[in-house]
């Protein structure tokens, strides 16, 4: 970070919830003070079992603002007062650990191990390659674009998540509930909405912090169909640019409050890419 000093000490949490599951993490060549990853991302099962990595120099600066069973080594009923257990582990594990869950994690660490996190990089970052460079070819018959791809760099991306949206000929789009449904009728299963981050998702969609609270109004989760497109008047700045589309023209247009994304890992093949690039093609490219 750069801005420690000995009057102001910055710490690191590290997301990597998204990165590790296709991608080796070096804590040597970035040493952050805590990593927060999913066991569901790196391996697809169990769910709801994630970890958090502390450094043990930084143990002592967690402090907790409340307490539950198994996390501490004595209370008393008629009183706030509580010994918490002195093991970093212990004193932030509420409750029955899900022991099954664990253990399962354990079999998936070794199919991992035995192929080897490089190959798995390598594998990942050419499946995602070959999706966007295929998307990015779509085209309608009037010769628009078919997909708007939201990525900001000049290479294609390489993590194993390709983000997304369809249009129609005139330029408007698809709402992602449709096409989330109809890739389920086709056996293909791809995530819409915002994703659980709407930093990205805002910015990339181009909506106003007026937009999100205005929709919010109809919609119950991010991925509610029943408020899948804003309505706005062509000119509002923050209309969607990128790789695959531009300008949507006059008049009146409906743009999308989230988005498609496919995720691929270690498992997927270049079939599978296939596979979802022509079901677009045969249902959504006119």
């Amino acid at each position: 970070v750069g801005l420690s000093n000995d009057n102001c000490r910055w710490f690191v949490l590290l997301d990597a919830a998204a990165y590790a599951p296709t991608s080796p993490l070096s804590l040597s060549r970035h040493p952050a003070d805590f990593v927060a990853f999913s066991f569901y991302k790196i391996f697809g099962y169990p769910t709801g079992l994630g970890a958090l990595l502390v450094r043990s120099e930084d143990a002592s600066k967690l402090q907790r603002l409340y307490w539950g069973g198994g996390s501490v080594a004595a209370s008393v009923c008629d009183s706030r007062w509580c010994a918490r257990k002195t093991n970093v582990a212990l004193r932030f594990e509420d409750g029955t650990l899900p022991f099954l869950a664990i253990i399962a994690s354990l079999y998936g660490f070794r199919a991992l191990e035995a192929i080897g996190m490089e190959k798995i990089h390598h594998h990942v970052a050419a499946l995602t390659r070959h999706l966007f460079e295929r998307l990015q070819m779509l085209r309608h018959s009037n010769g628009a674009h078919a997909v708007l791809l939201y990525w900001n760099e000049a290479s294609p991306p390489t993590g194993g998540i390709v983000s997304f949206n369809l249009l129609r000929p005139d330029g408007s789009f698809i709402p992602f509930p449709q096409v989330e449904a109809d890739a389920s009728a086709a056996l293909i299963h791809l995530r819409t909405g915002c994703f659980c981050n709407p930093g990205g998702c805002q910015d990339f969609l181009g909506l106003s912090a007026e937009d999100i609270i205005r929709n919010s109004q109809k919609r119950q989760s991010c991925s509610d169909p029943s408020g899948s497109t804003l309505s706005v008047i062509s000119g509002t700045p923050g209309l969607m640019t990128g790789w695959g589309g531009g300008s949507l023209g006059g008049g009146l247009y409906r743009k999308p409050a989230g988005s498609v994304r496919v995720s691929m890992g270690y498992l997927s093949t270049f079939s599978d890419v296939d596979a979802l690039v022509s079901f677009i093609s045969e249902t959504y490219v006119w």
